[in-house]
């Protein structure tokens, strides 16, 4: 009898230490949503900046350093700081349009945790979520390439030919722009399969032109494409 009643209160033990397991599981799941909810919203608070501003630095460097670089056509080494300026203009423009075209992968499950309708989300669901943020990224990145490498190449073969260029860098102009046309043209056509995936084998070239898909949108809501 005595046995048999250590076994029933070991067995209570067992199964009251189960249970207190999975509720601790539960809690931490919880928890972590919690975290994650407080943690978005302290960097919200803390990081929000004009997702325009690389545009407009950009914008301001590439006119800056045109118009010093045809000012100053008898020094070659102010040609080159100039040219220098330019090119920072540029690649500012770039990673404006990059930014403003990638995805936010914070807000993207962000959504889908506060999504009061939803309670569970299929594999399906999931993987449709990464394959948007996927395709995003890709494109973001090739566009962000493409407009940076096309502006360097026009800049570069405008600085060769048409300004008053110092005739030893002048070479350098027309190889730079060269390199940078190669890789323009391979931009514009080449596709991740994501991007093939969600948005087509078109060509596909205009930045801010994607309507809002999913639970989150980027860009602005331009119906262009060519």
């Amino acid at each position: 009898m005595k046995r048999f009643t250590l076994i029933f209160l070991s067995l209570l033990l067992f199964i009251s230490c189960v249970e207190s397991w999975a509720k601790e599981v539960s809690s931490k799941k919880k928890s972590s949503v919690n975290f994650y909810l407080a943690q978005r919203e302290k960097t919200e608070k803390k990081y929000q900046y004009n997702a325009y501003e690389n545009l407009i630095s950009g914008g301001a460097a590439f006119l800056i350093g045109n118009v010093g670089y045809i000012v100053s056509e008898d020094s070659a080494v102010l040609q080159l700081a100039y040219a220098g300026v330019q090119t920072i203009g540029i690649i500012n423009v770039g990673q404006g349009i990059y930014a403003l075209t990638s995805p936010n992968v914070d807000a993207s499950f962000y959504n889908m945790i506060t999504n009061e309708k939803v309670t569970a989300y299929t594999k399906e669901e999931i993987a449709n979520n990464l394959l948007l943020v996927s395709a995003r990224e890709a494109r973001a990145k090739r566009l962000s390439l493409f407009y940076s490498s096309t502006l360097l190449a026009i800049q570069y073969f405008l600085n060769a030919t048409v300004y008053d260029s110092n005739g030893k860098i002048k070479n350098i102009y027309i190889f730079l722009g060269g390199i940078n046309s190669i890789v323009s043209v391979y931009t514009a056509f080449y596709k991740s399969d994501s991007e093939k995936y969600l948005f087509g084998k078109n060509l596909d070239l205009v930045p801010f032109a994607f309507r809002s898909q999913g639970d989150f949108s980027y860009g602005a809501n331009l119906s262009f494409r060519f």
